[in-house]
């Protein structure tokens, strides 16, 4: 039995509560991030530039994503990073609650009960994979400040 952030107790298949499943899970759903992170990063054509070069390559890897912000502190990259790492989730809603399925159905878990009225309450593993959105940004937020003093945000 799992309690949620709002006390709401969730029956769930023992098997969520082995520390390697929940393991295998966090690196699952920081690919699953990681991944739409960057392939948003490449449709936006998103560059690093080496200092003193106005060639940019572009970028190949999750961690070049906070490269390029630090090597271009313009308005339009502060607007680009906005929509990599806050966008693509605001605009595909449920997200979250997709991992979570394609996870659960993959490793045969399922929720043992619901109770009557919960719908729309988050699941323990969308709650994790959430969590591991939030790491994820927290990381490029740092990134930003280190750089430019400044978090990106939508209103800039």
């Amino acid at each position: 039995m799992h309690q949620n952030s709002g006390g709401i107790e969730l029956f769930l298949h023992p098997a969520m509560h082995d520390k390697f499943h929940l393991c295998n899970a966090t690196i699952f759903f920081c690919a699953q991030v990681r991944t739409m992170m960057l392939g948003e990063a490449r449709v936006r054509d998103l560059k690093i530039y080496p200092p003193g070069s106005l060639d940019g390559r572009p970028v190949r890897k999750f961690k070049e994503i906070g490269d390029a912000y630090s090597s271009d502190c313009s308005s339009d990259m502060h607007k680009t990073m906005y929509h990599i790492m806050y966008g693509i989730f605001r605009n595909k809603k449920g997200w979250a609650q997709e991992l979570e399925d394609l996870y659960m159905k993959e490793k045969k878990w399922e929720y043992l009960e619901q109770e009557e009225g919960l719908k729309g309450v988050k699941g323990f593993v969308e709650m994790h994979i959430t969590e591991q959105y939030n790491e994820l940004t927290k990381g490029i937020r740092k990134r930003c400040m280190s750089t430019h003093a400044q978090f990106v945000r939508q209103n800039y």
